[in-house]
C-alpha cells in the first residue's frame, strides 16, 4: 500500500512538474510573440507616420484611406492593432477601418472579422449619431458606407443567411456590451445644426429603432 502511495505522489509530481513546464513555454511564447508585435509596430515606416501625424492633429483618416490602396498584409495587421486600441474614440471611424484593415488579410478568419466589424460599425454610428444633438449629422454614416461600397458587403451576405445571422448576433451584442461609448466626434462633425444632446428616453426610442432596422436590413 505504502509503495503505491510511493507511486502515485511521485507521478502526481511528474504531472505537476510538467504542467507548470508546459505553462512556462506558453507563456514565454505569448511574452515573445508579444515583444515581436509591439517591436515590429514601433519600426514600422506606417505605423511611425500614423503617430506622427495623430500627434501633430493632422488628417489621420486620409492617411488610413490611402493606406489601403497599397499596404501589404503584414502592415496591415499592424495597423488593425493600432486601429483596435483605439476603437472606444470617437474621433474616426475606427470601427470601419478595423474592419476594411482586416479585409487585406489573405487569412479568411481575419476577413470575417472583418465582416463582423463593418456590421458593428454600421449598427454603433447610427446608434451613436444621436449623441450630437444634431440630425444633420446623420448623414455622415450612410455617405461614408457609400464611399466605402458597403453594400457590395450587405448583398453578399443576403446570399448566406446563416452568415449574415451570425454576424448581425454579434454586432446586435458589442452594441448591448459597450453601451457607454463617447460620441461620435467624425459624425458630429459632418453636422450644421448642433444642438443639446439627447435625453435618456430619447436615446433609449432611438436605439431600439436602430438595431430592430439593422437586424432587419443589415
Amino acid at each position: 500500500m505504502k509503495s503505491l502511495l510511493a507511486k502515485s505522489w511521485i507521478v502526481t509530481k511528474y504531472i505537476a512538474a510538467t504542467a507548470l513546464l508546459i505553462f512556462a513555454v506558453i507563456m514565454g511564447i505569448g511574452w515573445y510573440v508579444t515583444k515581436s508585435r509591439d517591436e515590429a509596430i514601433r519600426i514600422s515606416p506606417f505605423i511611425q507616420k500614423l503617430d506622427q501625424v495623430e500627434r501633430e492633429k493632422g488628417n489621420v483618416l486620409k492617411l488610413l484611406f490611402d493606406g489601403l490602396k497599397d499596404i501589404g498584409e503584414d502592415d496591415a495587421k499592424l495597423v488593425v492593432t493600432w486601429l483596435t486600441v483605439r476603437q472606444n474614440r470617437g474621433e474616426q471611424p475606427y470601427l470601419y477601418l478595423i474592419g476594411l484593415y482586416n479585409g487585406k488579410s489573405s487569412d479568411n478568419a481575419r476577413k470575417l472579422q472583418g465582416i463582423e466589424f463593418l456590421a458593428k460599425a454600421t449598427l454603433v454610428y447610427r446608434v451613436d449619431a444621436l449623441k450630437c444633438g444634431d440630425p444633420t449629422a446623420f448623414q455622415a454614416v450612410p455617405i461614408l458606407e457609400g464611399a466605402m461600397g458597403m453594400k457590395t458587403v450587405r448583398d453578399s451576405l443576403k446570399m448566406n443567411p446563416e452568415l449574415r445571422k451570425a454576424i448581425v448576433a454579434k454586432a446586435l451584442e458589442y452594441e448591448d456590451q459597450s453601451k457607454n461609448r463617447v460620441r461620435p466626434e467624425w459624425v458630429c462633425a459632418h453636422g450644421i445644426k448642433p444642438g443639446p444632446p439627447p435625453s435618456d428616453e430619447s436615446m433609449y426610442i432611438h436605439r431600439q429603432s436602430m438595431r430592430t432596422e439593422f437586424e432587419k436590413s443589415f
